[in-house]
C-alpha cells in the first residue's frame, strides 16, 4: 500500500528562523512561530503559561509536538491540569452510565463507612489498576440500571462473572462449602 503525504512549502518569507533554525509553524494562528522565548531556549530556560514561572527545561515533560520538544505547561502546573481532568471524566462517566452525581458517589461511600459492600475492604486495601487507585467501584442491576452500592474491584468482577444470578451465586457457594468440608473431613 502506497500512502503519500504532502508537506506545506515554506519560502523565505513564511519562516520563522532564529540564527538558521525554523521553529515551526504555529498551527492555533496559522503563522510562524514567533520568536519570543529564544533568549529564554538559549539559556536551558522556559516560562510556564499556567504559573509564569522562568524554569529549567528538566522541569517540563518532552513533547514531540511541540517545536522546541517541551510541553508548555511545567511538570507542576500539568499534573494539577491532569487531575482535574481525570476528576471531570470521571464525574461524567458517573453521570452517563449511572445517573449518579459526585455528591450522591459520596454520600454512598459514607454510607458503606468506605468499605466494599461483599467482603468490607477498605479502598485502601485494594488494588491500583487502571487508574482509578483504590476507589471503589459503582455495582448496578444490568437489567433495571439501578444501583446497588459500591464494591471493590474483584466483588464487582465476580458479581458481573455470575450473571448477577442469585442460582449462580449460591451454587457457587455450596460449591465452595462442599471443597472446604471435604478437605476438613480428608
Amino acid at each position: 500500500m502506497l500512502i503519500t503525504t504532502t508537506t506545506k512549502e515554506t519560502t523565505a518569507t513564511d519562516r520563522a528562523e532564529v540564527g538558521g533554525r525554523f521553529l515551526g509553524w504555529c498551527r492555533t494562528r496559522n503563522r510562524p512561530m514567533s520568536k519570543a522565548g529564544t533568549k529564554l531556549r538559549a539559556v536551558g530556560k522556559k516560562r510556564c503559561p499556567k504559573c509564569g514561572e522562568i524554569k529549567g527545561r528538566d522541569r517540563f515533560y518532552a513533547s514531540r509536538c511541540h517545536p522546541d520538544g517541551l510541553r508548555s505547561a511545567c511538570k507542576e502546573c500539568g499534573t494539577v491540569i491532569n487531575r482535574k481532568y481525570k476528576s471531570s471524566l470521571r464525574s461524567a462517566k458517573l453521570w452517563r452510565k449511572y445517573g449518579l452525581r459526585e455528591q450522591d458517589y459520596k454520600s454512598l461511600h459514607l454510607a458503606q463507612k468506605g468499605c466494599c459492600a461483599i467482603c468490607g475492604k477498605s479502598e485502601e486495601g485494594g488494588t491500583a489498576r487502571r487508574g482509578n487507585g483504590n476507589r471503589l467501584e459503582v455495582d448496578h442491576d444490568h437489567r433495571t440500571g439501578r444501583v446497588r452500592g459500591l464494591l471493590c474491584r474483584e466483588c464487582n468482577l465476580g458479581v458481573g462473572y455470575f450473571r448477577d444470578t442469585p442460582a449462580l451465586l449460591a451454587a457457587a457457594s455450596d460449591y465452595v462449602l462442599r471443597s472446604c468440608v471435604a478437605t476438613l473431613a480428608g
